[in-house]
Formats: structure tokens, sequence, C-alpha cells
């Protein structure tokens, strides 16, 4: 069972007021007043050893916000949830050696991973600058645009992460699953801004970020900021180096994204700047970890 922390605090709204006069037998009962805290949705992936996540309760997590163990309200599993979701997709110059792989894998893992007429999407080819596609239900749409690509110029990933994020935001409907599948070497030398503002921007609007690239022992710059994009919005980042990779990272995906839970839970405490806070979740259910963001952005008012 989870431990939590005391989550409210109860304050006395009113004194008890002395006079010269005798005390009264009995003394009036003092009026409580109790903090409102705010409830926050959280939403985690959930994987099982043997495949089969079933159900997930309050009991089965902890959660920790800036430190402070914070009770959890409700936990609801997501069932056929769509999906909005943008390509990113790398067409600078030091793309060229692996870039025949690189349109293929993203290619399958469309064919493998997005719904056709339930998950809509569109795909961003970027250099030093980013093309961005039409809206469309169609994986096939998508796919169509890589495999017409060409690969040339240099890169500006932080930059075309930003506009991403932006279009996610526009989104009216506000769907809550929102993905970024990232194929790139990780490499930026033409963005106005830093990886730390785009990968902030990405988590304001709940972006999760699946990442794939290519393994070099020896250019692990890259690879390193890819992976810390992924894990810290809650996503995965996979390395792919032959057309037979993209069989076994499809499969994760698709448990990522149909084993949806959304958490509901009461915040440690307001912050008065309203910034980002740090998240920690914990599965104590035997055989099943969570996949979660580690930083949660409130809401604008």
């Amino acid at each position: 069972m989870c431990r939590y922390g005391t989550l409210a605090a109860v304050v006395l709204s009113s004194a008890v007021l002395f006079s010269q006069e005798p005390a009264p037998s009995s003394l009036p009962s003092v009026p409580l007043t109790v903090t409102p805290l705010s409830v926050r949705p959280l939403l985690i992936s959930a994987r099982a050893k043997d495949g089969v996540v079933g159900e997930l309760t309050a009991s089965d997590l902890e959660i920790a916000e800036d430190g402070k163990p914070v009770r959890i309200r409700q936990v609801r599993k997501l069932d056929q949830a769509p999906m909005r979701y943008c390509v990113l997709f790398d067409t600078s110059n030091s793309e060229r050696d692996q870039f025949k792989l690189q349109q293929m894998t993203a290619i399958r893992l469309l064919q493998q991973v997005v719904r056709p007429g339930t998950d809509r999407g569109w795909v961003s080819l970027f250099d030093a600058a980013s093309n961005d596609g039409k809206e469309t239900g169609s994986p096939n749409d998508v796919a169509i645009s890589i495999a017409a690509s060409r690969p040339g110029g240099g890169t500006a990933l932080f930059d075309a992460m930003a506009q991403c994020a932006k279009r996610m935001a526009e989104d009216p409907s506000e769907l809550p699953l929102r993905r970024m599948f990232l194929f790139s070497d990780g490499d930026d030398n033409q963005s106005h801004i830093t990886h730390e503002r785009a990968i902030e921007m990405a988590f304001f609007v709940g972006l999760r970020i699946y990442a794939i690239g290519p393994e070099d022992p020896h250019h692990t710059h890259g690879s390193n900021i890819l992976k810390k994009f992924a894990e810290n919005s809650g996503g995965e980042f996979f390395t792919c180096d032959r057309p037979t990779d993209i069989e076994k990272i499809a499969p994760k995906l698709n448990g990522d994204l149909r084993n949806l839970f959304n958490v509901n839970y009461e915040e440690a405490e307001a912050k008065p700047d309203n910034g980002p806070r740090r998240i920690e979740v914990k599965c104590l259910k035997k055989g099943v970890t969570v996949l979660a963001p580690k930083w949660i952005y409130p809401p604008r008012p």
C-alpha cells in the first residue's frame, strides 16, 4: 500500500476572544477552513513483463511532486484513446549515411503504430528550416512525404521541436494523447533556441517524445540529447542500425500507446511562480513498470 504525506493544511479562521467577564462553561466550536488543493491529471503508460498490464489502482502507485508524496484520488485506464502526433524527420546533411534506413524505419513505424482514421498527425521535414505537412488521418500520406524527402543542409532540431509544440498547442479538441516521433542523430547547428527551451515547450503541451537514432559509440553527444528529450518527457529513446530493429521497437510503442492510465492526484502545495514541478512515479505492482514525464507544467490560468 502507498504511504502518503499530509496533503491538506487546516488553519484556524477565527480566534477565541477572552473578556473580563467570567468564562462560559463551554466555548463555542472553532470553525475550520480547509485550504483547497488543485487536482492535477497525469498520463502514464504501463508495461508488464508478461505483456498483460490489466488494471492499476491508487494503491499500486506512489507519486511525489517536488520530492513530497501526494495523495492519488483516481486511476482510470484509457481505452482506445485517439492520438495526435507529429513526425519530426531529420533531412539534414549529417543524416546522409543512414538516410535510407531512417526513411524505411519511419515508414514501417507509421504502418505498425498509427491507426488510420483514429489517429491524426503530420510530418515535419527539417534541416536548417522546417517544412510542415498537412495534418491528416492517413498515415500513408505522411509516409509518402517521408519517402520523397532528400538529405542536405544544416540542422535546426530544437527549432523544429518548438514549432511542433506550438502547432500541437493549437489543437481545438485538446486530445490528451500527444506524441512526437523523432528521427534524428541529435545534432543541431542552426537553431535559434537551446535544447532546454525546446524540451520545456514540448513538456508544457504534454508531448511525449519517442526518439529513434543511430547507435554510434564515437558520437554520443547527439544520442545523449535524444535520450534526455525522450526519458524526461515520459517517452523512450531507441537505437536503430538495421531494418529489422523496427520489429522490436513497434511492439513497445504499441504497448505504451494502448496501456494508458489517467491519474488524478492532489498537488503537494501551491507554488507562487506557477512553475514546473518535478514528478516521480513508482509502481508497486509486481512485474509492472510505468513511463511518466519527469516534469509537469501547470495549465495556464
